[in-house]
This record gives C-alpha cells, structure tokens and sequence, in this order.
C-alpha cells in the first residue's frame, strides 16, 4: 500500500464460510455488513453526532460520512485465500462529527435542485455514477489497473450511495433504539477513484488477514476466504454465513 496516501481509509473482510454466490454479491455482503455495526454497536449520540473510534463503528462510519468522497475496491485471490478491500478517501477521525444533521440536500453548494435521492452532486472523483459509465469495455474505468471490470465497480459503488442515500433521508436505524439516525443535509455522490483502487489492490495482494491501523492514519478490515477450489466469482459468495455467526457472536 502506498503510505503516502494519508486520509485514504480501508475496510476489509476476512470470510471463510462456503457459499455459492457472484463476487458481485460477496462485495455487497462485504459492504451491507460494515453498514450494519451501527445496528449491532449503535446507538450514537445524535446530538453532537461525533464519531469515536471506541464505539465499534469504525467501517461504518467510513462509509456514512460525509468526509468521505471516493471509493474504490479490489480482490485478490491469494491460493488459500481471497481478500475484499475498499479504500475512501475521507478526513473523518476521532471525535469528529460523523455528518453534518439537517433536511437532506439544504446544504448541498447548489441547493435542493441539485440534489438526487438525498445526495449532493459528486465533489471529485474519477467516476461519479453508473450512468456515466455505460460501456461495453469491460475496463474503461481505471484501464491501468488489473483484477477488476466495470461491471463490478459500478455495482460497489452504486452499493455505497445507496446507503448514504438511505442515511440522508432518514431509513437508518440507530442502533436498536426504534429511532432513525438524523438526515445529512450535505452527503455527497461518492465517485469511484482508480488510485483507490490501486492502492486497495496493493494491500489485498499481502495475502494476509487485514486489520491494522497503520501509522499515517490507514485503517482497514478484509474479506479473505479460505478456498483453494474457488474461482473468484464463487469464492466471493462466502461471506454471509460467517459474518452471520460473527454477528451472532458479536465478533465484529
């Protein structure tokens, strides 16, 4: 990984169990499971609204704050094992405010008008939604990078606006309280970032179980299953039952 990208922030999953899913799927799990910590670690204070990391919300929070601007994700397969990785490219950081509360979009630069499913218009990035990526090369999104076609990217990153959409416009619940966490009245498009991509394709390729935080501020989680017989499109589909367990177990 490329220690110079400070403010570049990782999830990662470690799944071992044996599914018969797309790697499209096992990617959306990977993504769903880091959302639900707010479900199993929540509630959060939503007066201040600041995130700590001590509340096991971590993955979470990633990708519910609207400090955060850019995805992009990759997967290795590593023989025994195969890693899910996604990088953000966010300033969220301890006893920071998670996002800014109020009615979706009143704070987005260009107003309401500009605003789509609660979120502002994307701020940066390569590759802003799936409509402006329709094409038939499978790599035309970041052509110098390996392991990953545009199909996969847009449905992850279409995955992530979905559930900040869903945050903005006040369908998440907050913790097991019965109440919704607050609307974001400046969520923004996450676009899909290439040297993101890259630099999540670098780490997963240690083949190795993930989370570390290292010294300039990159965090992570990982998806590695542990499969020798698995293509990669069977062997992403692994990740349900054992993070179901972990759950259970409130392992993670």
């Amino acid at each position: 990984m490329d220690s110079s990208l400070v403010g570049d922030v990782e999830n990662n999953k470690n799944f071992t169990t044996n599914l018969e899913r797309t790697l499209e799927q096992a990617g959306k799990n990977a993504i769903q499971l880091w959302w639900a910590e707010i479900k199993t670690y929540g509630p959060i204070d939503q007066i201040q609204n600041l995130f700590y990391t001590h509340l096991g919300i971590s993955s979470f929070a990633k990708i519910a704050s609207d400090l955060t601007t850019g995805v992009g994700c990759s997967v290795v397969h590593c023989g025994s094992s195969i890693n899910f990785v996604c990088h953000y490219e966010t300033s969220l950081k301890n006893a920071v405010k998670l996002y800014t509360c109020g009615p979706y979009c009143n704070k987005c630069p260009d107003g309401l008008q500009s605003c789509v499913n609660g979120l502002c218009p994307a701020t940066d990035g390569q590759c802003p939604t799936s409509a402006a990526t329709t094409t038939a090369v499978p790599s035309s999104m970041c052509p110098n990078n390996v392991d990953m076609d545009d199909s996969l990217r847009t449905a992850l990153l279409d995955k992530h606006n979905a559930l900040r959409s869903a945050l903005a416009t006040f369908t998440v619940a907050n913790g097991k309280t019965g109440k919704m966490l607050r609307r974001a009245s400046k969520m923004p498009t996450l676009t899909y970032n290439c040297d993101l991509e890259k630099t999540a394709y670098e780490h997963a390729l240690k083949c190795s179980d993930m989370g570390v935080t290292s010294t300039d501020h990159l965090t992570e989680n990982s998806a590695v299953f542990c499969v020798t017989n698995k293509t990669l499109t069977d062997a992403g589909t692994e990740s349900m039952i054992y993070f179901k367990k972990l759950m259970r177990n409130r392992e993670i």
